[in-house]
Order: structure tokens, then C-alpha cells, then sequence
């Protein structure tokens, strides 16, 4: 096993980050069009005008009005996004003014970016942990050295295997995936965040083995 060449590769992975943003929905605001309070993440609730970013401060979780935690309702989730999708399509503010045709289009990137990150269990659990101030970056020190090794031999069979073989590998990155975000779960909603950043930094690795897979499905 050549254990240079993976080394340097699982510290390239183990190194990158998801730069999350940590916006907070911030109630009862003023709409920008009518003045009156708001109580709504992306339009008044009296005038109906869409309303900028800079003063929905909310978290990706407040937009799809789901609970601020990892384990969620992806059917929910997906409801509650092409409702917005719906609400913030550009045919609704073809006759409204600039200002509204500008924010709708932030308000629409904002929503695509937010679904994105919340459909997906590692980048779900990589926004979880930087609102609660802990970054990815930093959990691959708690790594032990054993899983990386255990990664390291995965990516050389992988690397080495037949055709015939490559379901097999396939079915059990799958069971890693599946098993790291039930232990997620757990560690999320008892708040064990140290622990929880060391899982999520697993998932990372058996993230890139997938991607390893796909790659060397390609080739055979």
C-alpha cells in the first residue's frame, strides 16, 4: 500500500473546509415598503412585499419554518422549498419594482443555497456545527489515527479492485454513510458537540471514498 501517496491525500481532505454562513432570524422587524412589524421570514405579513436579506436574518432552517436541528423532515424540507420556489419565481415580479425584482433574485439564490445545504446530511451537519461555533476545519485533530488508517486500505482496495468487486465496496460505504448519520443523530440532539465534529469529519472521509467509487466506476 503506498501509504505516502494516500497520506497526503487524507490530509488534503481532512484540511478543506465548508465556509457556513451564521445568519440568525431576527423577529419583529420593520418592512423596508409599509414600515409595519413583520413576523415572516421573506415577505410582510400586511403588504405582502418581499423583504431583503440584510433584515431577514434568519438560519436555513427559519426559512423552511422546520425545527434548527439535524435530524429533519427532508419531505417537509422539499415541501416547504418549492412552496418558496413557487412564491419567489421571477414571472411574480415582472411588474413589481426594481428594488423587489433584486431581492427576489437574492431572496431565490439564498433559498437554492439553503435547501442545498439542509438535504444533505454532511453539509446539514457542517451548518449545525458552525452555528454552534465549532468548525469543520478543526475536527480532523480528533481524528484517530486507526480510522485513518482504516481509510487509507479502503482507498488502496478500491483503487486495486475488479469490476466484479466494485458492489461490494459500493453497498458498504453505503452502511458507513447510513450508520455515521444515525450516531449523528444521537450526538446532535444530545448536544455532544466535540463528538458530534469527529463523526461529521468521518462522514467527510466515507463522502470522498463515494466519490472514489464513482470515479473507479467510470474506469472499469
Amino acid at each position: 500500500m503506498n501509504l505516502s501517496r494516500n497520506w497526503s491525500r487524507i490530509m488534503r481532505i481532512s484540511t478543506q473546509s465548508t465556509k457556513m454562513p451564521s445568519l440568525f432570524y431576527k423577529r419583529h422587524l420593520n418592512c423596508w415598503s409599509c414600515t409595519k412589524l413583520i413576523d415572516h421570514p421573506l415577505f410582510c405579513n400586511q403588504c405582502h412585499v418581499i423583504q431583503p436579506l440584510k433584515i431577514n436574518q434568519l438560519n436555513y432552517t427559519d426559512t423552511f419554518n422546520i425545527p434548527n436541528q439535524f435530524n429533519i423532515d427532508l419531505k417537509q424540507l422539499k415541501l416547504e422549498f418549492l412552496k418558496l420556489q413557487q412564491q419567489l419565481h421571477p414571472d411574480n415580479f415582472s411588474t413589481k419594482s426594481k428594488d423587489e425584482r433584486v431581492i427576489s433574485e437574492e431572496q431565490s439564490s439564498y433559498v437554492n443555497k439553503a435547501y442545498e445545504t439542509l438535504k444533505d446530511p454532511l453539509s446539514r451537519a457542517q451548518y449545525m456545527l458552525a452555528l454552534k461555533g465549532k468548525n469543520i476545519h478543526e475536527g480532523h485533530m480528533n481524528v484517530k489515527q486507526d480510522f485513518l488508517l482504516e481509510v487509507m486500505e479502503i482507498q488502496e482496495d478500491i483503487e486495486d479492485c475488479e469490476r466484479q468487486e466494485l458492489d461490494q465496496y459500493i453497498d458498504e460505504n453505503n452502511s458507513r454513510i447510513e450508520n455515521s448519520v444515525k450516531v449523528l443523530e444521537e450526538l446532535f440532539n444530545k448536544d455532544l458537540l466535540d463528538e458530534a465534529l469527529e463523526e461529521t469529519m468521518k462522514l467527510k472521509y466515507w463522502y470522498t471514498i463515494a466519490r472514489l467509487l464513482s470515479s473507479r466506476d467510470d474506469e472499469l
